[in-house]
């Protein structure tokens, strides 16, 4: 991480430089720090951003588990009938 902080606050200070913003530079607390606090906040919103998805992942698998039990029931009661329509035909054909 801190070699990430180190190219990220390097990467500030050239842009700065670049852009001739040295008077900014000089009254900034200090880049390293800076860039390593950006980095810190980066990585928390990831970590948050998968914590979320995660949770998101669960609640589309317990919806799933819930479908597939009311597709189960519904096969079981289909299954029922059929085979009840089939023992009335065959009763009816057999009279």
């Amino acid at each position: 991480m801190n070699i990430v902080s180190a190219h990220l606050g390097s990467a500030a200070i050239g842009v700065a430089h670049k852009l001739r913003l040295e008077h900014l530079l000089a009254a900034a607390p200090g880049t390293a720090q800076v860039a390593g606090t950006f980095a810190l906040i980066v990585v928390i919103m990831i970590l948050a951003f998968v914590a979320a998805v995660a949770r998101a992942i669960r609640s589309v698998a317990a919806l799933v588990a819930q479908l597939m039990q009311a597709v189960s029931a519904l096969a079981t009661a289909l299954g029922s009938m059929v085979i009840s329509i089939v023992l009335i035909v065959a009763l009816l054909i057999h009279h």
